[in-house]
């Protein structure tokens, strides 16, 4: 996670995901593919004079640090297998350091996929897209039968870089390298985890009661915690789904979203009060709101 302040104008022309804070004095506009949630320890999400925020322009599939959908089920087996079904650990996702998320991992990405690398790349094919007939020659050095979940990870993590057109379409062929990279993929395990974590937290639920039942409609573009302008907030959806959560604060100015095909705008308490305590901030009267236009 990270922060990022100027004085003057922040503009982010491709897509944003991850955690962290973006703190301007001028205005804020971000083309959000994705999202974004906060850093508890920073204290403020996105902050800045305007903050205009636009989808992306072009077709993207989807990042790392989020799950996409096919995830679920091999994820949940996994982690059954991993944990000998007490879901405790898994639970308590959010709360734990890199000391105690580390060995989980470590075990975790050696549990079957449940499939083969073929298999896994004709579920690629029809859920992102853009991926091409199965590289066979180049996967002819890995175990025949069903691969682990960090090689299921390795074949996402290339099939994404083809699909996405890097190094003319040939993709990251490093990915497929089972001798290294290691860290690489404990990292994308760690990223998934942490995105089902926070849906869960999101939705009010544990991490097993929502991996047992995923939301399938998540939005295209969520921005997760407080979002402050001095002036106005807009969303240029153009179709895509919105969903803002925490606190939305336009001081002088509106809060517009347009072209939204789905926007939900939900005052999380919880959330807030923890990111103005971090923050420092004294007491501030805030209303309950749940706000869904379609």
């Amino acid at each position: 996670m990270a922060s990022i302040e100027a004085n003057g104008d922040v503009n982010v022309t491709g897509g944003l995901l991850g955690y962290g804070s973006i703190i301007a004095g001028g205005d804020v506009t971000i083309k959000a593919s994705s999202g974004l949630r906060a850093a508890p320890d920073l204290g403020v999400l996105v902050k800045g004079n305007n903050i205009i925020i636009n989808a992306a322009t072009e077709p993207e599939p989807a990042l790392p640090g989020e799950p996409i959908n096919v995830d679920y089920a091999i994820y949940r087996s996994a982690i059954v297998a991993e944990s000998g079904g007490d879901w405790t650990q898994y639970n308590n996702w959010l709360d734990h350091d890199a000391a105690t998320r580390g060995p989980i991992i470590t075990n975790l990405k050696t549990q079957s996929s449940g499939a083969t690398a073929s298999s896994h790349w004709a579920t690629f094919n029809a859920e992102i897209g853009g991926g091409g007939p199965y590289p066979a020659s180049l996967l002819s050095s890995w175990p025949g039968g069903n691969i682990n979940l960090g090689q299921y990870m390795r074949l996402k993590e290339y099939y994404q870089t083809v699909a996405t057109g890097y190094n003319d379409g040939d993709g990251d062929v490093t990915w497929l390298n089972l001798s290294s990279r290691e860290d690489d993929v404990s990292g994308r395990i760690q990223n998934v985890l942490n995105g089902i974590a926070q849906w869960a937290e999101s939705y009010k639920k544990t991490f097993q009661a929502y991996l047992d039942s995923p939301d399938p409609g998540l939005p295209d573009m969520f921005i997760e915690g407080l979002l402050y302008a001095d002036d106005s907030i807009i969303v240029n959806a153009s179709g895509k789904s919105v969903r803002l959560e925490g606190a939305v604060v336009a001081k002088t100015g509106d809060i517009k979203i347009n072209g939204a095909s789905k926007a939900e705008a939900i005052y999380d308490r919880e959330l807030v009060d923890n990111l103005y305590s971090a923050g420092g901030t004294g007491p501030m009267l805030l209303e309950k709101v749940f706000m869904t236009f379609e």
